[in-house]
């Protein structure tokens, strides 16, 4: 999967593992691919993990929001974008944009229940967002970017794959 070039969301619940497997999945990558890092507060932690890799990791501040950081990325340069968590609409909106235009492929988590709620949540992150006023639009703009969600199970003290979804038009 990590070599599909491809935005990939990691989905689940708190505590379903999802800031874990995005981090163990980073080592699948080749080792020339830069990655760029976005998040709200730091979870990930790429860079002591992955000390030899090239990774630029940034965070919100209270002087730098999270929608300013991610339009900065655009300047750099990274063959991969990891966002720790998607939650808010200007965030999603400009991850859709990333994803476009910033990098070979790019990963992120969200709290979305399905692969169905994803989507819907994303399309109505693009409206809220002021990007578009077409629902029909703005899901296209949002199934034409994303193409994998990894659904996290946690029951019983277990975490798992609950399901992987493919996401087409």
């Amino acid at each position: 999967l990590m070599m599909a070039r491809i935005t990939i969301a990691v989905t689940g619940r708190q505590g379903s593992g999802k800031t874990t497997l995005m981090k163990a999945i980073m080592g699948y990558l080749p080792p020339d691919w830069n990655l760029r890092v976005l998040e709200a507060a730091p979870e990930l932690y790429l860079r002591e993990t992955y000390p030899n890799r090239e990774i630029y990791s940034v965070q919100g501040t209270a002087t730098l929001s999270m929608e300013e950081l991610q339009d900065a990325f655009k300047k750099s340069d990274a063959t991969v974008t990891v966002i720790g968590e998607v939650a808010t609409d200007p965030v999603s909106a400009r991850m859709i944009q990333l994803a476009m235009t910033g990098s070979l492929m790019t990963v992120f988590s969200h709290h979305a229940n399905t692969g169905k709620d994803l989507v819907l949540t994303l399309r109505n992150s693009l409206v809220n967002a002021g990007g578009f006023s077409n629902m029909q639009t703005a899901e296209r703009q949002v199934t034409d970017v994303l193409k994998l969600n990894i659904h996290l199970g946690f029951e019983e003290g277990l975490r798992f794959v609950k399901r992987i979804t493919e996401i087409y038009q």
